[in-house]
């Protein structure tokens, strides 16, 4: 919860930080006593800021997928996963199967459709 703060935070700070420093460019701009220079750290700080936040809104999904998994495979032996992974194979190759014989009679019956023609 720390580092979701600290990088919220962080990331406000230097977007604020460079929207301001590209305010400062855009004031002296009318002038014409600002350099162009102005805006590299502008954009460099805001596009750190947007990282800094995408990277807050990302900490907690990845913990929580993590522990989930790790959760999950907990209470299975070794013995047990190998059965689930046969189970799951056998599953695979039903589907398969039956998908190569759905495309046979799909071929077939285009075949059957340009012959009426």
């Amino acid at each position: 919860m720390k580092k979701v703060l600290l990088f919220t935070f962080l990331g406000f700070g230097l977007f604020i930080a460079g929207i301001g420093v590209a305010f400062f460019y855009f004031q002296g701009a009318q002038d014409g006593s600002r350099s162009g220079l102005l805006l590299i750290p502008a954009v460099i700080l805001g596009g750190a800021g947007s990282f800094f936040l995408f990277k807050a809104g990302r900490i907690d999904t990845q913990k929580v997928v993590f522990k989930e998994n790790q959760a999950q495979s907990e209470g299975i032996s070794s013995e047990g996963l190998i059965t689930k992974n046969n189970k799951l194979v056998e599953e695979w190759n039903k589907t398969n199967e039956k998908r190569d014989k759905l495309k046979m009679i799909e071929l077939s019956a285009n075949e059957q459709t340009e012959a009426a023609k």
